[in-house]
Order: C-alpha cells, then sequence, then structure tokens
C-alpha cells in the first residue's frame, strides 16, 4: 500500500504549468517507508529527470509536441527483407497476464462480452470476449492517460463512447491529458473532441486538460447531454455531444476534485472538493443535486467539512433517490491506520432525497462514517491515501449493498449502517503482514473503479493498479475473483533484465511501477509472469547459480533464489545497513566479471559488496556482510543516479549523477581507488544522467545519456572521458538540444557481426543505430507499429544469442533477437559537374544521384587526390546536392566525393572526380570605385589574371548592367580608353577575364562620374589639396601648392556636381598656397571641392556644417 503523489498537492494554482507542481530539491532525496516521504521521493525523482535544468519546468506542451516531432524521424520496418532493418521483428512479451494501473472500465449496455478498458499510461482497450482477450484502441501517438469512460446508452446512440484523460494523482510517465476524446464505432477508434483540446497537455490552461469523470445524460432524447467533471475546479456542459460547452458548476482553478452522477431520470448529483491546492480553500465546495444541469442546488450537510480533499458519488440503481458520497476529510470522520501507523481521514455520508430541491426536510443526511472498516493489522482499515484510490458503488438490485474502494475493497450489506456486515473483498489478503504481504487471490491493491453487470448485478469488475479483475458471485461471504488481464497489455515497467550467465536462456525480469517484479521464463508472448518481488519495481539483476536479485522502491534490495518457474526458493534482503539518501529508483548493478559482486549508488556514496551470496538469507533487514562504502566517492551535495563497469579493463567504473557529472573509477575493488571527474566540458548543465553505458569490448568507449528536456541528451567518449562528442543527432530538435526531442532515458550497446548496434530508449519509442557520426547521427525508430511512442524506461541486450528486451511504461515488454548486423546504404554515384569540368565559377552546385537506404550524405571537396586537406566537407546533408559558394577562382583542380549513410552504417565514398575552376577576376585599379568629375574619355586600367588570353568589359548606366554602353570583349591588354561618355553622368563597369574559350566570372562592380568639363581627374593628391577644419563650421581654409606658375580654378559642388561657389579662378605662383571659404551662405551637407590646374583636376569631399 502506497500513498500516491498528488501533482496539485503541491501547487498554488491551477493555471501553472506541471513543473511548479513538483518541488525540487538539490540535496539527497531521504530514504523512508512512510507514504507521505515516498510521495516526496517519487515527484521529486521524476521531476529531476524530465525538467529543463534551464528553468527547472516540464516544458509547455511537450508531449504533444516531441509526438509530433517524433513523427517526422525515420523509422525501420520489421519487415526482414528490409534494407535499412537492424532487428527481426519485435515481439510482445508480456506480461500476458498482468494488468496496469486503471481508472477506467466499462461494459457495453448492448453487449456485455465487450468491455472497454483504460491505463492510465496505455491508452483504451477493447474486448469483445467478455475480457478474455484485448486489443488497443489507440493510435501509438494518441495521449495516453485514460481516467474515465462513458457510453451514451440511449436507443440508437449506444455506439457512442466519451473518454476523459490527464491523471492528476500518481502517474509518472504522461502527466495531463488534452481533452475528451470520442467514439463512434463502439469503442474501435477514437478521435478528439476538438473543442476540449488546448494543445498544451502539459500545461494547465484548459479545464479538460485533467477530467475526473465523463457522464451521459441517458433521459435526453432531444439532445447529446454530456458532462466532464475536471480537476480544475468545474462541472462542465455539453448538449451536442461535445462540440461545444459551458462551466455549469464550480470556479476555475479552485476544487482540485470534482465528481458527477447522473439517474436513469436524468438527476444529476455533483461534489466539489473543498481542496483547492496549496493551502486555499474553494469558495465554491460540497455536494450539489440539479435536474436540468444548469441550476444547482447546494445540499451539502452543514457539517461537513470545508477542508474535503476528493468526494466520490454512488447513486443505488434500485432506488435513485439514496446517494452515497465517500470523501477524503483530512482530520475529521473516520481514521485509518497505514502500515507505518501513518493517519487517513475518510467520511462516508448517505442521502436520501425526500422531496422539492433536497435541502432542508426536503433531503435527509446520515453519517456513516464511523462504520468504514476497520479491520485493524497493517492493512486492514479503510485507507484512500489521501484520495488517490477512492469509490463508493451501490449493487443494483439493492440500495444497502455497497461497496467502498482504497487501497482495499470491502462490502457492506446495511450501508455501513453498523460495521458489523463489512466483509474485506479485495486488495491485500486479510490479515497479511509485511515484509511477505500477500494479495487476495486474484486481486491487487489500490482500487480505482466498480462497475456491474446490468444482466446480472451479482457480477461485477474491478480497476486498479494491477489491472481488471472479475467477480461472478459478489454475495459470497468470501467472494471469488478471477484476472481479465489476459493480454491487457497496460503495465509500466522501470526496469527489465535478461539472464545473461545462460545464452539459452528465456527468463526475463523487470521493475514495475504499482506492481513489484515480474519474472517469466517463456518466448511465449501469451505465457505467464510470477511475481517474486513486492513493492514498487525497480533495478534488477539476474547472476548465475539460480540468484536473482530485485529491489524496492528507495534502495531496498533482495536476494532470491527461484526455481525455472519463479517460485521462491529462498530469498533475503541484502541492502547495506548504513545505507540512505537513496534516489526512488536507486540503480545498482552485479560486476560483469564476477556476478557475486555487486555496487549500489546510495545517494551520494557508492557502496561495494564483494560476495553476495555470503549474506545468508532468510531475514528482511538490511545487513553488514561484506558491505564497504567507497568512500572517495562521497558528493556532499549531489546523489549517485547511474553506474555502469567495464570489462576490459576489469573494475573500472562509470557513474553519472543528478547535477550532470560523470566520474571514472579505475580499480573500483580497491576501497581507496580516487574517483576522476571526467565531465565533459559540453554536458548540460544540473542535468539528470540516467544512463551510463560502457563498451563491452572497450573499457574507454562509454555513452553517457541525459533524460531531461531541452539538453543534448546523449554524449561518446572514446578516450576514457578525456573528451566527449555529442551523438543524439536527429533526435535532438535543435543543434543544442532544444525544441521538441524526445527525453532519453537509457543506452544499450548490442555487437552483431563485427558492428554495434546501439539501442537508446526514450519518451517516444524506441530507436537505434549502427553508425554514430557525432551530432550527424541517424536514429531510427525501431517497432513503429509495434512498440509505438510508448515511454522506454530501460532495456537490456545479450551479445551472445543478439537478444534485446525493452521496458515500455505503458504497454509491457518487447523482444527481439539480431542476428545479423545492419546494411549499410549503397555508395552514392556522382552526377555534375561532370568529371573533368573546367570553367567552374565560384558558385557551383554539386549533385549525385540518391543511395538505396540512405538517410544522409557526407560530402567532402580537396585540393589534393588524397584529402590531406580539406577545402569544404559538409555531413548531415538531407538532399542529394549542395551548392558551393567559395570556390578559389584561378584555374584551381578541386577533388571532390560524396559517401552515404544511415542508421545502419555508413557506405564507401563515391569514386573522386575533379574539376577546374574559371580564370580569376581581374582586380579593378583606375578610376577607383566612387571617383568623381572625371574628365573624358576615361581610361580603365585593371591588373591580370593569371591564365588570361584575353579580357571582357562592359559599362552600365545602371547597377544591374541591364542598359549596356560598352560591351567590348577580346582586349588583350589591361586598360581600355571608354569613349562615347557624357560629362555629369555616373557609369558602372567591370572586367572578366577569358581563357581561350572560356570566360571566367566578373569582377566586383565599380562606377565613376564625369566631370563638368573635359579635363582629367588625377586619383593622386597631386596638388596636396587640404581643407581645414573638416567639416567647416565658420571660416575655413584651403591649402594646395603647384610645381609651376599656371592658371587656377577651385569650385565647390554638391552631390549632383552642380557648382555651388567658385572660390579662385585666377593666375598663381609655384609654391604653397591658401585660400578661403565663408559657409554663411552654403547650406549644411556633403560637397566635394575641385581644384583645376593645366589641366589636370584634384577633387576633395568637404563637409558644411553650420
Amino acid at each position: 500500500m502506497k500513498l500516491r503523489y498528488s501533482i496539485l498537492g503541491l501547487v498554488l494554482s491551477v493555471t501553472v504549468s506541471y513543473a511548479l507542481f513538483l518541488h525540487y530539491s538539490s540535496q539527497p532525496i531521504p530514504s523512508s517507508d512512510g507514504y507521505e516521504d515516498e510521495a516526496q521521493s517519487r515527484s521529486e525523482w521524476e521531476l529531476m529527470r524530465l525538467r529543463d535544468p534551464a528553468t527547472g519546468k516540464i516544458p509547455d506542451n511537450i508531449r504533444l509536441h516531441e509526438l509530433e516531432f517524433a513523427n517526422t524521424l525515420p523509422h525501420k520496418t520489421d519487415d526482414s527483407k528490409s534494407s535499412t532493418t537492424l532487428s527481426s521483428a519485435w515481439t510482445q512479451r508480456g506480461p500476458w497476464n498482468v494488468g496496469g494501473r486503471t481508472r477506467a472500465v466499462a461494459i457495453d449496455i448492448d453487449n456485455e462480452n465487450i468491455i472497454l478498458a483504460g491505463g492510465v499510461s496505455g491508452g483504451i482497450w477493447r474486448s469483445t470476449d467478455a475480457g478474455a482477450h484485448w486489443s488497443p484502441s489507440f493510435a501509438p501517438a494518441q495521449l495516453k492517460a485514460v481516467t474515465t469512460l462513458a457510453q451514451d446508452i440511449r436507443p440508437g446512440k449506444r455506439n457512442i463512447w466519451y473518454c476523459g484523460a490527464g491523471e492528476v494523482w500518481g502517474n509518472s510517465s504522461q502527466v495531463g491529458g488534452d481533452g475528451l476524446l470520442k467514439s463512434t464505432d463502439g469503442g474501435i477508434t477514437w478521435q478528439a473532441l476538438k473543442s476540449t483540446v488546448s494543445n498544451t497537455p502539459n500545461s494547465w490552461d484548459r479545464e479538460f486538460d485533467y477530467v475526473w469523470r465523463v457522464a451521459t445524460n441517458p433521459s435526453n432524447t432531444s439532445q447529446d447531454e454530456v458532462y466532464a467533471a475536471t480537476a480544475a475546479g468545474v462541472i462542465s456542459r455539453s448538449t451536442d455531444g461535445g462540440t461545444t460547452w459551458k462551466s455549469v458548476l464550480g470556479t476555475f482553478g479552485k476544487s482540485t476534485f470534482t465528481d458527477i452522477a447522473i439517474t436513469s431520470t436524468g438527476v444529476k448529483y455533483a461534489a466539489l472538493s473543498g481542496f483547492a491546492g496549496g493551502r486555499d480553500i474553494s469558495p465554491i465546495k460540497g455536494m450539489f443535486r440539479s435536474i436540468d444541469g444548469v441550476t444547482w442546488t447546494d445540499i451539502t450537510p452543514k457539517d461537513f467539512p470545508d477542508s474535503c480533499k476528493r468526494i466520490t458519488i454512488g447513486i443505488a440503481p434500485s432506488d435513485e433517490n439514496q446517494v452515497y458520497f465517500l470523501a477524503n476529510t483530512p482530520s475529521i470522520g473516520f481514521l485509518g491506520h497505514g502500515f507505518n501507523g501513518d493517519s487517513d481521514w475518510n467520511s462516508l455520508w448517505k442521502y436520501s432525497y425526500i422531496a422539492l430541491d433536497g435541502t432542508g426536510v426536503g433531503g435527509k443526511w446520515e453519517n456513516r462514517s464511523q462504520n468504514l472498516p476497520a479491520f485493524g493489522g497493517e492493512f486492514g482499515d479503510f485507507f484512500s491515501q489521501g484520495s488517490y484510490d477512492l469509490f463508493v458503488r451501490v449493487k443494483p438490485d439493492n440500495p444497502n449493498v455497497v461497496f467502498v474502494g482504497g487501497t482495499n475493497l470491502y462490502r457492506s450489506t446495511d450501508g455501513f449502517t453498523s460495521n458489523t456486515t463489512t466483509t474485506w473483498i479485495g486488495g491485500y489478503k486479510p490479515g497479511t503482514t509485511r515484509p511477505d504481504y500477500e494479495l487476495y487471490a486474484n486481486q491487487h491493491p489500490d482500487q480505482h473503479e466498480l462497475i456491474f453487470s446490468r444482466s446480472n448485478p451479482n457480477v461485477m469488475i474491478s480497476a486498479n493498479d494491477g489491472g481488471v479483475w472479475k467477480c461472478s458471485d459478489n454475495t459470497k461471504s468470501e467472494p471469488v475473483w478471477s484476472s481479465l488481464n489476459n493480454g491487457y497489455l497496460t503495465t509500466q515497467f522501470y526496469s527489465v533484465a535478461l539472464d545473461h550467465s545462460k545464452s539459452t536462456s528465456n527468463v526475463i525480469i523487470g521493475g514495475l511501477q504499482d506492481n513489484g517484479t515480474f519474472f517469466v521464463n517463456s518466448t511465449q508472448p501469451t505465457s505467464e509472469w510470477v511475481q517474486p518481488g513486492l513493492g514498487d519495481g525497480s533495478y534488477c539483476a539476474i547472476a548465475s547459480g539460480g540468484n536473482y536479485y530485485m529491489s524496492r522502491q528507495q534502495g531496498k534490495i533482495g536476494r532470491f533464489l527461484l526455481d525455472s518457474t519463479g517460485k521462491i526458493l529462498q530469498k533475503g534482503r541484502i541492502d547495506p545497513d548504513g545505507g540512505k539518501g537513496y534516489l526512488f529508483i536507486a540503480p545498482f548493478l552485479l560486476d560483469v566479471n564476477n556476478d557475486k559482486v555487486m555496487y549500489l549508488a546510495a545517494g551520494s556514496s557508492l557502496w561495494r559488496n564483494k560476495d553476495l551470496t555470503q549474506i545468508p538469507l532468510g531475514s528482511w533487514d538490511s545487513t553488514k556482510v561484506n558491505w564497504d562504502i567507497l568512500p572517495n566517492t562521497f558528493l556532499p551535495a549531489d546523489s549517485i543516479s547511474s553506474i555502469d563497469i567495464s570489462k576490459t579493463p576489469a573494475s573500472r567504473m562509470y557513474y553519472g549523477t543528478i547535477h550532470g557529472k560523470v566520474f571514472r573509477l579505475d580499480n573500483a575493488d580497491d576501497l581507496a581507488s580516487l574517483p576522476k571527474d571526467v565531465t565533459g566540458t559540453s554536458f548540460p548543465k544540473n542535468a539528470y544522467v540516467s544512463c551510463i553505458t560502457v563498451d563491452a569490448a572497450d573499457g574507454n568507449h562509454v555513452i553517457a545519456t541525459f533524460s531531461n528536456y531541452s539538453v543534448l541528451s546523449l554524449f561518446e567518449t572514446t578516450d576514457g572521458g578525456t573528451t566527449w562528442k555529442a551523438i543524439a543527432g536527429n533526435l535532438e530538435q535543435n543543434a543544442g538540444g532544444g525544441g521538441n526531442g524526445p527525453s532519453c532515458r537509457w543506452v544499450k550497446i548490442l555487437p552483431v557481426g563485427g558492428k554495434n548496434i546501439y539501442y537508446v530508449g526514450t519518451s517516444t519509442g524506441l530507436y537505434s543505430t549502427a553508425f554514430l557520426n557525432g551530432e550527424n547521427t541517424i536514429w531510427e525508430q525501431e517497432g513503429a507499429e509495434t512498440i509505438g511512442n510508448v515511454v522506454i524506461d530501460m532495456i537490456d541486450t545479450r551479445e551472445s544469442d543478439g537478444q534485446v528486451v525493452a521496458a515500455t511504461h505503458g504497454n509491457g515488454v518487447f523482444s527481439s533477437t539480431v542476428t545479423q548486423p545492419p546494411l549499410s546504404p549503397a555508395v552514392p554515384t556522382l552526377v555534375s559537374p561532370m568529371n573533368d569540368s573546367t570553367n567552374i565559377l565560384q558558385s557551383q552546385t554539386l549533385v549525385w544521384n540518391s543511395s538505396v537506404g540512405a538517410l544522409g550524405y557526407q560530402l567532402q571537396l580537396s585540393e589534393s587526390l588524397d584529402f590531406s586537406t580539406i577545402f569544404a566537407e559538409q555531413n548531415g546533408l538531407k538532399t542529394t546536392s549542395i551548392e558551393i559558394n567559395n570556390l578559389t577562382q584561378g584555374l584551381k583542380l578541386f577533388y571532390w566525393r560524396v559517401r552515404a549513410f544511415s542508421s545502419g552504417g555508413a557506405s564507401s565514398f563515391s569514386d573522386v572526380w575533379k574539376f577546374t575552376t574559371a580564370v580569376a577576376a581581374p582586380t579593378l585599379t583606375v578610376p577607383s570605385n566612387g571617383t568623381i568629375g572625371l574628365g573624358i574619355p576615361v581610361k580603365a586600367r585593371w591588373n591580370e589574371s593569371n591564365g588570361a588570353t584575353s579580357y571582357h568589359l562592359q559599362v552600365a548606366a545602371n547597377l544591374g548592367f541591364s542598359t549596356l554602353l560598352v560591351d567590348t570583349k577580346d582586349i588583350t591588354t589591361t586598360s581600355f580608353d571608354i569613349t562615347g561618355l557624357q560629362l555629369q553622368k555616373k557609369y558602372y563597369w567591370r572586367v572578366s577575364a577569358i581563357n581561350g574559350s572560356q570566360e571566367g566570372a566578373f569582377s566586383t562592380k565599380w562606377n565613376f562620374s564625369t566631370g563638368a568639363n573635359g579635363v582629367s581627374e588625377e586619383t593622386q593628391d597631386f596638388y596636396r589639396l587640404k581643407v581645414y577644419p573638416n567639416p567647416i563650421s565658420a571660416n575655413g581654409s584651403i591649402q594646395f601648392s603647384l610645381n609651376k606658375a599656371a592658371s587656377v580654378k577651385m569650385v565647390l559642388y554638391d552631390q549632383s556636381g552642380k557648382p555651388v561657389k567658385t572660390i579662385l579662378d585666377g593666375y598663381r605662383s609655384v609654391g604653397n598656397h591658401t585660400e578661403y571659404i565663408n559657409p554663411d551662405t552654403i547650406t549644411n551637407g556633403q560637397y566635394y571641392l575641385s581644384l583645376v590646374s593645366d589641366g589636370i583636376r584634384q577633387t576633395i569631399p568637404v563637409e558644411i556644417r553650420h
């Protein structure tokens, strides 16, 4: 029995995102068997490994968006003829006979052989043979956090079903829903009701993100009337089958818990909790009654507590005026005790409608709380775990036969009028005690729903944390149950392990949320699994000699001796006395070279046991036998989250932490060994290292996995941690790790036929590759149509026979056998430019043919045939062409080649082709760019281009060269007199070089302007013309020098070339001279000062600034 954590119990407002629901502490998490500590440990552990370290929050919308992103990733086929298949077909291995946590179950009113059930992370399943077999109804990409189901039972409408999603209380794999779903084909397929979808399943911004109950009105024949009781504190109503909705009761963001039930005549009863998150009390709370679903009457008894949490409703079908309300009411009502003495207060009230609106004398209330079950012992009292498991149901043919569900299921035959007619009929076995507590035969603790057969009210079906169960006669003194879980594949695995001591072994064990550790010894998908380990299943391992190691939450580990059927021969607890600070799911491993040796992460330190087989069996207490703490591994402000050990060299250990650190400990068998910090410089800061994987063939080859969202997820080292490189490749939407890429949980390496195949389990399924290519690594989805997009928390592989098992958090275990290495794609063939092409310009598109099996390409371009130097390289190309824009011109010889790659590996490089670039464009020299006031004709000059046999000059009146004034080829010198120009005009010019018959690219475009007369412009400082100051604000001086006496004319021109002021027009002798300019009559702006003497002009810019 475990008190589930409430996301909501830690929030102040339901409008904030999921990450604010949980408090994250950087300190090691304390271990405890207490319910509250366990709740905190689970929630903190989940947040630590998923949050964006930069914000401390789960990214908004992430489940929906990561599924959309996953849909863009390549996936393999299970077809063995496929050229890219990395494995044979994936097989569902079960557990065939074990169900996962289920909150919703319903029987089709038209056909009782049809049963629908909803797993909180496994989606909706449908049976057509009364639960003997099941098939999934949800598509792989649909959100699967199912919480409630309802059929429209009106004649002619019974093919219509509604489903609510989003488990507020206890779901670790998928936090939120995203609206209601509707089926119009009897539950075979489901579509989202668009009116309820927010597209933000992890941001609580719409009432339909978390739905406690959906119900239909069977008496309304004119409208399709549907109600949704949501965790956002409101009851919503639709009269058009979910097309539109209106809130009819409650306040958004207040009551955390709601419920609704409808009688056959259409009377509605609703319940809203006083608890509103944090310490708030909802302004609208209690029990309500309505005839029309719009107007509600508060019928809450006056002494009902304000601070109540969840309230559930049970209407007596044989007398619908009798209604039971079961509530979790802290500090008030019936006090139940758990196995550790923990307290849980609950209340049971019976309401009888008499007349009018049901208030006052119109209704009668009876408080029957003190008659709730109190069988004592460790598991006997009624216990709802703070609202996690809570319901009341009434037998259809007898209003006094009442069933209540908490951790256990109980029956009263007098409506709990007394405590003498109550029977314990499900959950834990009556009288059981720890540590070897037992379950009621063919039942399971933590009750969530109970429904009855319409044709026989003695038949009922229970939904709980163990799946779905059937009782054929609920009137017996000790009702007998049978499992309906065969093929109801909704289990939530944390861990999985193969037997590595025997290559022929078919044994698989795995740790499950809510369901302990299970065992199977068969390859048949329908084989039964058995349960040697209890609690929340955690890490597990199989050693030689029939030794099995199974752990529970927070570091409790047992050694089990099992026979070939999984039957326990002996067992005993083996975790170290003194271990503390365990994570909720605490890692341990057996030494790959000696499976009697165990390493255990206990919070801030590593422990080592040198021989587990010497620990006496039979006790369920921690032990000191052979345990040593590795003193130098202590991390005062961190916790160890993952460990692995190398085969070669022996005793080399790597371990990672919750804050993103990775350490290497050589000679881990020596207590004096000192760890080395090998944390990569590019590792995400404060991220959770969920897995460390060491290559069995090379202790220097390691992969580190970070499970947080919005970070780079996978890193590889081949030198023992000295350097690391990112290898998540296409699993990251953005290069830096941001975006909608999945949470990566686990990596395993499987050598097959000389190749390593790398498997990674993620929040959107299983992916693999046989070619790690840095940030360009391509991962392909495995089992897209079998495994789908369910969360994969752990993988195990066995080299001896190529066995791979993947543990999902929602759909059980899948396996595959890999006997051949994957195929690399075909070698590409080059297309253009053709081999030995010449006159290739600076920008050139290189093209090649697509290769069979290719998902990406690598291009190399070099100036050397052996590619010893690389001019350009592009990796991770998704197209069969690339434009190169910086090819060196000047008859340069280039070589290029391409290879293809996929998750199967890389092809050989293509044949090498070569090409020669064009002759280089000339460099223009005179007149310099932007020169103004030139005389005509203008002499253009340029530098010689190597290899040029002639040149091509163009002159235009516009920058686009659409109007050519000069277009002359075959110029054999590096200058040309440009004639035909007009005065005071601007022109553009460019030159290309020609080598034989092949012309290169044009030079850059320069411009010049002609002057007002035909003198020649001198580009050098011929007259040493200077203006001071410049800009001129008052009188300015103009200095110049003449090398001979001559006439001088000095004019100031504006930007258009129009004369503004004549400063000098006269004769001057040899030597230095000074003239003055008064700017008072000249407006501010840019001007040109031009001096002409003896047919030569010099021009300089001048600024007037008053």
